[in-house]
């Protein structure tokens, strides 16, 4: 009789901290990079976990949202291993040409709302809110706390780069002749019409 209720107090604490591990083996990921171009076609989201065994994603989201809508991605099969102190990258299909890095997942352009929304990693593992995403195609948002700065995108393999604002065009020499000679059209045809 005492051999029976010690081996069942043996599998409920098997079963308790089986069930406790399948729990935790997403969860402790934080979301925290956001980026946007000031056209959408060029974004990512970054997670970090300090802790291993993370790698358990299938099935799991990372969520867009701004009022009613809604962005999904969804994690298929497990991530990349082992997890500890390292990055996740999950980023649009123009990064890879505009960064020289591989992304680990690849989102849907227009992923992230602007100019205001929210990011979940979960269900419920992390959330972070912002009221102002940067499009300058320089400046990011760092969690936690929502600061801006610098992008820096690392993928899991510790590659990692920083995107720049595209050049503002030059006009050059015969550009600036060719506006000044639209500029001069424009101001013929006002004259020419009655006041």
């Amino acid at each position: 009789m005492q051999r029976s209720i010690g081996m069942k107090f043996y599998f409920l604490c098997a079963t308790l901290l089986w069930a406790s591990s399948a729990q935790a083996s997403f969860h402790l990921y934080d979301i925290r990079e956001i980026y946007s171009n000031g056209d959408g076609s060029i974004q990512f989201v970054e997670l970090f976990t300090a802790n291993n065994g993370q790698q358990f994603l299938d099935g799991h989201t990372v969520v867009a949202s701004q009022s009613a809508s809604t962005n999904t991605f969804t994690f298929v099969g497990s991530g990349p291993s082992p997890t500890g102190n390292r990055p996740l990258l999950l980023a649009t299909s123009g990064f890879a040409a505009a960064c020289g890095i591989t992304p680990d997942y690849i989102l849907a352009d227009n992923f992230l709302f602007d100019p205001d929304g929210s990011v979940e990693f979960g269900p419920s593992a992390d959330t972070v809110a912002y009221t102002s995403l940067p499009l300058d195609g320089v400046t990011s948002l760092n969690f936690p706390g929502g600061t801006t700065g610098m992008n820096s995108p690392e993928n899991f393999a510790g590659a990692s780069c920083s995107l720049t604002a595209p050049p503002v065009p030059s006009l050059g020499p015969w550009g600036l002749i060719a506006l000044g000679m639209i500029g001069a059209a424009i101001l013929v045809q006002r004259a020419r019409k009655p006041i």
